[in-house]
């Protein structure tokens, strides 16, 4: 086995085209891999999508992984993101977290209603705008917690595709209507886009975010930024569709990864 090989090796199976990498699969846990292909592990120097299942332990060994073990944690849970803004001072639309009943019976005292309820795991379409008390406490009797953001009327919403700290597309959806609907890829150079660009960017390379799609909502004459989510398979853009995986075997290739 070529050295190259033995530099590159992936667990999940999504750079199976690609040469320069030595796929081994996932098994339940890393006491099930055999001898020599935990040699390949111990002396890989980057391991690729090593999966929620091990990036944890591989980052506390010291190994560098792609995705990183900040983009697994952020893109999986709503809390870990609104810590994370918080501590960055991103602008974020007014949100709490209530645990158990007795927080729960406050959240009408903090917010009115409409409201967005969500999930504290960061899962597509978990996320309702509430408009009556019945929802309300329909919702939030699925969590612990429960997370509540006010309402605001957005114009825009735009989510940054963006894959080894670089933003590779833009794709937008009609503000709150399209919370759940198409999205529609724009100039990610539009200068109407410049501000969320360079904060993207930013938030990228602080927190070590290689592997992660940021959504912004404009609303209230601001941007604001909504959440974090991995980055689809194929992203669409105005030159054409850019598949994920290839893409990260091409800069593999390259040698940029």
């Amino acid at each position: 086995m070529n050295s190259p090989h033995i530099r590159r090796v992936a667990l999940a199976s999504f750079l199976k085209h690609c040469p320069q990498v030595t796929t081994l699969g996932v098994r339940p846990g890393l006491a099930d891999y055999q001898p020599w292909e935990r040699d390949l592990l111990a002396r890989a120097e980057r391991i690729f999508y090593p999966t929620r299942r091990f990036v944890h332990a591989l980052d506390a060994a010291g190994k560098f992984t792609f995705p990183s073990a900040a983009s697994y944690q952020y893109r999986a849970s709503r809390l870990s993101q609104l810590s994370l803004l918080a501590y960055l001072d991103l602008p974020v639309p007014r949100t709490r977290s209530y645990y158990g009943h007795r927080q729960k019976a406050l959240i009408l005292q903090d917010f009115e209603l409409p409201l967005v309820a969500m999930s504290p795991l960061a899962v597509p379409r978990c996320e309702w705008v509430i408009a009556t008390q019945t929802e309300l406490w329909s919702r939030a009797a699925l969590y612990n917690p429960v997370i509540i953001q006010e309402y605001l009327p957005l114009a825009r919403r735009v989510r940054l595709v963006c894959i080894n700290y670089q933003c590779l597309g833009a794709l937008e959806s009609p503000g709150n209507g399209g919370r759940h609907g198409p999205d529609t890829p724009v100039d990610l150079h539009h200068p109407d886009l410049e501000a969320i660009l360079g904060a993207t960017l930013r938030l990228l390379r602080v927190s070590r975010l290689d592997d992660i799609a940021v959504e912004w909502g404009y609303g209230n004459k601001k941007w604001w930024v909504l959440g974090m989510s991995a980055p689809p398979a194929r992203i669409a853009t105005l030159s054409g569709a850019i598949h994920r995986h290839r893409h990260v075997g091409q800069l593999i290739a390259a040698g940029i990864l």
